[in-house]
C-alpha cells in the first residue's frame, strides 16, 4: 500500500513539473528561416523571442506571431496582414510604412511604437495598449478599438472611418484632421482629446449622440 502511495506522488510530481516547464510555441526551422531569407509565410512565430530583431520588408503574412517579444523590433515595411500578434509585446517597435491589413493585434502592447502612414485597416486593436504611439497619418479604416488604451497617442490625420471605440480610453489623445466619418466612440474617455479640424459624419460620440456636422 505504501509503495503504490510512494508511486502516485512520484507521478503526480512528475506531471506538476512538466506543467511548470516553459512551453516554446514557435518552431526552430521557422526562425531559422526567418533570419535567413527574411521571409517565412504562414510560420510559427508564437512566443518568440525577436526583441530588437531587423526584419525590415520581411513577409511574414498570415504568420502566428502571438506572444511574441517584438520590443524595439524593426519592422517598417513589413507584409504582416492576416498575422496574428495577439498578446505580443510591440513596445518601441518600428511599423512605419507596415502592412497589418485584417491581423489580430488584441490585447497586444504598442506603446510608443511607431505606426505611422502603416495599413491597419480592419486590425482588431481589442483592448490593445497603443498609449503614447505615432499614428499620424495611418490608415485604421473599420479597425476595432473596443476596450483600448489609446492614451496621449498621435493620430493626427489617420483614416478612422467606421472604427470602433467603444470603451476605449483615448484621453490626451492627439486626432486632430482625423476622418471620423461612422465612427463609434460610445463609453469612450476623450477628456482633453485634440480633435482640430477633425470630420465628424454618422459619428456616435461617448454620449451616444450622433454627430453630423462634417456631412
Amino acid at each position: 500500500m505504501m509503495k503504490n502511495s510512494v508511486v502516485k506522488i512520484m507521478v503526480l510530481g512528475t506531471g506538476l513539473c512538466l506543467l511548470a516547464m516553459p512551453v516554446l510555441g514557435f518552431k526552430e526551422e521557422d526562425l531559422e528561416k526567418l533570419r535567413r531569407t527574411n521571409e517565412c509565410i504562414r510560420c510559427d512565430l508564437s512566443g518568440a523571442d525577436l526583441r530588437s530583431a531587423k526584419l525590415s520588408r520581411a513577409n511574414l503574412r498570415s504568420s502566428n506571431l502571438s506572444g511574441a517579444n517584438l520590443r524595439g523590433a524593426a519592422l517598417n515595411e513589413v507584409n504582416l496582414s492576416l498575422a496574428n500578434l495577439s498578446e505580443a509585446e510591440l513596445v518601441g517597435s518600428n511599423l512605419r510604412r507596415s502592412n497589418l491589413h485584417k491581423a489580430n493585434l488584441s490585447a497586444s502592447d504598442l506603446s510608443a511604437a511607431d505606426l505611422s502612414a502603416a495599413d491597419f485597416r480592419e486590425v482588431d486593436l481589442t483592448g490593445a495598449n497603443l498609449r503614447g504611439s505615432d499614428s499620424r497619418a495611418t490608415d485604421f479604416w473599420k479597425a476595432n478599438f473596443k476596450e483600448a488604451n489609446i492614451r496621449r497617442a498621435d493620430m493626427r490625420e489617420a483614416n478612422l472611418f467606421g472604427t470602433d471605440f467603444n470603451l476605449a480610453d483615448i484621453r490626451g489623445a492627439n486626432l486632430n484632421y482625423a476622418d471620423l466619418e461612422n465612427a463609434n466612440f460610445t463609453g469612450a474617455d476623450m477628456r482633453e482629446a485634440r480633435m482640430l479640424d477633425a470630420r465628424f459624419c454618422n459619428t456616435k460620440m461617448p454620449n451616444q449622440e450622433m454627430n453630423h456636422s462634417g456631412c
